[in-house]
């Protein structure tokens, strides 16, 4: 118990002897001065159950969806006897194990007389009955991961200020966030129905393809303990019907997430750079790669960046760009298309033509004419990293994430202006007492006010 209130600290190679003396001068004054009963009551609050779940409250209502005090004795043996390894005996995941386990509980309760010998058979003989209740954290675990990253950083600055020494994990701090539940729920739920339904067409693809019978075949060439890998077991895999226990093997499980897609959906206030919704991904606890932070080429999504930059160096929207496939033999003979792949010699378009249909040979004309130097200089500002000097970039081949993207795109929706992204608002004690509060944010000039005006109408 003393382990779960307190933690344990690093004292380099004497870390376990000096926590364990720790342990036991707490554990001899917490003996001193609480009945057994009470130190029951306060390890059985506070014993981590898995699955993010901490206390025996929290746990019935996760896998019987019902209060502590309306468990079954039946019910009430299954989490106890996750207190010996709660992976190991969850019910969900290892219901075999959990149910051995189960009813060892009920034996001991048997033998210290708590049960007669006819009860405790009578409830050996019962099924697992779980109510399973699903954790929402599935929606909000990759939020809720980026400000507890956040959070630790701040209560560092805190402390070293303040000379305290808060913790996030034992403290009861109060964090308030600038997430919108509703739209976060909103978010959720129209991903969720898309991809579950455009899932289906990719499966029938796939299998019209026989890409899976490839892919096995490509692992089996690969992998040395190939028959190993193809030995079933119970896997907690995720799937549009909701987070099962399936008996698979481990390559079936990779093929599974392999072939699975995936989104992700950041929105923010561009005028303050509140984060109102961050999905990272399908589902935190199974999926907990973070796609929100991600990078990748963003494609075509940087061209109104391109666009900018040339109508702040005083360019026309009016001004006319060649059209015209082209070989560039000073980048190893690269002949760009349209996505149509659709030229004329001699073809020019204009400037606003060209980026509302997103052109792409057009865009790099207006890459040379804008020059590198300049793009890089508003790259610069928006805080893109990896900036390159090909004219490729002019399509999207910067690597960028999906807050980089977004951060920038607000500047096009404030006047010029873009913010760095907040998620906490204030931080209090558990008395309420403010530890921190964000400031007003300070939006960084990217753009002239005429540039995004002209660019978004």
């Amino acid at each position: 118990m003393v382990k779960n209130l307190y933690g344990r600290k690093n004292y380099s190679f004497l870390t376990l002897p000096v926590n364990k003396f720790k342990e036991i001068i707490i554990a001899s004054r917490l003996g001193a001065v609480y009945r057994k009963e009470e130190l029951l009551l306060l390890y059985l609050n506070s014993v981590p159950f898995g699955e993010d779940v901490y206390g025996v409250e929290s746990a019935a209502r996760r896998f019987f969806s019902k209060p502590a005090r309306k468990l079954k004795i039946e019910e009430g043996a299954v989490l106890i006897g996750m207190l010996k390894a709660n992976t190991y005996y969850n019910p969900i995941l290892n219901p075999e194990h959990s149910f051995a386990r189960r009813n060892v509980v009920l034996s001991l309760m048997k033998k210290e007389k708590y049960l007669t010998a006819e009860e405790a058979e009578k409830l050996k003989k019962l099924p697992l009955q779980l109510n399973y209740e699903k954790s929402n954290s599935s929606n909000t675990g990759y939020f809720v991961q980026q400000v507890k990253k956040q959070t630790e950083v701040l209560l560092d600055s805190i402390n070293d200020a303040t000379g305290n020494n808060y913790d996030l994990e034992k403290d009861g701090l109060r964090i308030y966030t600038t997430l919108n539940d509703k739209i976060q729920e909103f978010a959720a739920k129209a991903t969720s129905n898309h991809l579950a339904q455009m899932q289906k067409l990719l499966d029938k693809e796939l299998e019209n393809m026989r890409v899976k019978k490839h892919w096995f075949a490509k692992q089996k060439s690969l992998s040395p303990d190939y028959d190993k890998d193809m030995e079933k077991r119970n896997v907690k895999l995720f799937d549009w019907e909701g987070t099962q226990t399936q008996n698979i093997s481990k390559l079936d499980s990779l093929w599974h997430y392999y072939k699975m897609l995936h989104a992700a959906v950041l929105i923010t206030d561009p005028k303050s750079g509140a984060v109102i919704t961050w999905i990272g991904g399908n589902n935190f606890q199974t999926l907990p790669f973070d796609m929100v932070l991600s990078h990748r080429q963003i494609a075509s999504a940087f061209k109104p960046i391109l666009y900018a930059t040339a109508l702040e160096k005083g360019m026309d929207p009016c001004m006319y760009l060649q059209n015209t496939k082209t070989k560039y033999k000073g980048y190893e003979n690269w002949e760009p298309e349209n996505y149509t792949r659709e030229s004329t010699s001699d073809s020019t378009v204009a400037l606003w033509y060209a980026l509302a249909h997103s052109m792409n040979l057009p865009s790099i004309d207006l890459y040379f004419k804008v020059g590198n130097e300049n793009l890089s200089n508003t790259c610069e500002k928006l805080k893109f990293p990896g900036f390159t000097d090909a004219p490729s970039i002019a399509l999207g081949t910067l690597d960028l994430s999906l807050q980089e993207v977004v951060r920038a795109y607000g500047a096009f929706a404030n006047q010029g202006q873009m913010n760095d992204m907040v998620m906490i608002k204030k931080i209090t004690d558990a008395q309420g007492k403010v530890l921190y509060a964000a400031k007003a944010a300070e939006s960084m000039q990217v753009f002239d006010k005429s540039t995004t005006d002209t660019l978004t109408a």
